[in-house]
């Protein structure tokens, strides 16, 4: 990939073109230039961001190894969840109908109500060891 444009021209698309950002994410030629454009696209608070946001996650699922594409899906997933307001996230999940497990969109959005969990208190050693056995109760 060419080099990244400069910082402003950067926060110039995640202000006003956030496809822009979503287009060189996907393109970024190691992790942190896909970590600091994600970001800038995370941290944007317009519904437009979020969308291209959660669009990012759905389509590296399609274009990456499963094993990178999960690291990368959490981090943004993480991404958004830190917002001071997380309303924007709420369309991601009253228009979506899950598809498969191993569906993309599907993965992302239980990172999004994995990292919303850990982040209002359901981070402790015994709730993890709750849920592990009842995933795999459910195997």
């Amino acid at each position: 990939m060419p080099e990244l444009p400069d910082d402003a021209a950067l926060e110039a698309y995640a202000a006003t073109e956030p496809e822009r950002l979503h287009d060189l994410a996907l393109a970024a030629a190691d992790r942190f230039q896909f970590a600091k454009l994600s970001r800038m696209l995370a941290d944007q608070r317009s519904q437009e961001a979020t969308d291209w946001a959660v669009r990012l996650a759905e389509d590296l699922g399609e274009v990456r190894e499963p094993e990178s594409w999960r690291r990368l899906v959490r981090q943004i997933a993480w991404q958004l969840v830190q917002r001071p307001s997380i309303v924007g996230l709420r369309p991601q999940f009253e228009s979506r109908t899950p598809v498969s497990p191993d569906d993309p969109g599907t993965e992302f959005r239980a990172c999004l109500l994995h990292e919303l969990a850990r982040l209002h208190g359901f981070n402790h050693p015994q709730d993890d060891d709750v849920y592990l056995s009842a995933a795999s109760e459910t195997d």
